[in-house]
């Protein structure tokens, strides 16, 4: 049986790849990527908290939380860099 800050954990990388799954549309609840993009990216929000709140909790397993975190907190920032950008540009090039 895993104990509770380990199964955060993999309840963190789990909220990843659920994110990931919606963000590249293979999973397609809305099929609108104006409700699916924020839902990707509260997803690895929501899983980057988890990861973070992991490290708080004793019995944990240092490496999964580490990794679930990481995996929760690139694509979150990417996505976030990815709109910062789309947002300063005129579409000009086009």
């Amino acid at each position: 049986m895993t104990k509770l800050p380990n199964a955060l954990a993999i309840l963190a990388l789990l909220l990843c790849v659920f994110g990931t799954l919606v963000f590249t549309e293979v999973i397609r609840p809305f099929r609108d990527m104006s409700i699916d993009g924020p839902l990707a990216v509260a997803s690895w929000g929501v899983g980057a908290a988890i990861g973070i709140a992991g490290f708080f909790r004793k019995g944990r397993s240092i490496a999964l939380t580490a990794i679930s975190v990481v995996v929760n907190v690139v694509p979150l920032l990417g996505s976030l860099a990815l709109l910062w950008a789309l947002s300063h540009t005129n579409f000009a090039w086009h």
